[in-house]
């Protein structure tokens, strides 16, 4: 390995600056293939979590589901196991008179009935 590619390697500012660029080229390729456009806007998603009377819990799975996350990275990103998530899920579920991840994410997004 060269020297300054060592460098680069050793520099942990350096390599977070890499990574965060080639996020905001997935990101942007995403958008120009126009995928994820069915997401709420937040205002729209947390009007409706309001009015189901979630708890910020329940909000913050809802608001990391809508945005493509599934039960395993939900349950890294906010430190609970699978089943506490799924047991959230589920009170959502029931708040909202849906059966599935896939029920709720239509009545969120595109304002389809349960």
């Amino acid at each position: 390995m060269g020297k300054v590619a060592k460098e680069r390697a050793d520099d942990p500012y350096q390599r977070v600056a890499e990574l965060e660029d080639g996020l905001m080229r997935i990101s942007d390729e995403i958008g120009e293939l126009g995928l994820g456009d069915e997401v709420p806007s937040d205002s729209r998603s947390t009007s409706l979590m309001a009015s189901a009377d979630l708890t910020p819990r329940q909000q913050e799975v809802v608001q990391r589901l809508l945005g493509g996350e599934r039960v395993p990275a939900i349950s890294n990103a906010i430190f609970l196991s699978q089943s506490t998530v799924r047991n959230h899920l589920l009170a959502v579920f029931r708040k909202f008179d849906v059966h599935s991840q896939e029920e709720l994410i239509g009545k969120l997004t595109r304002g389809q009935p349960g």
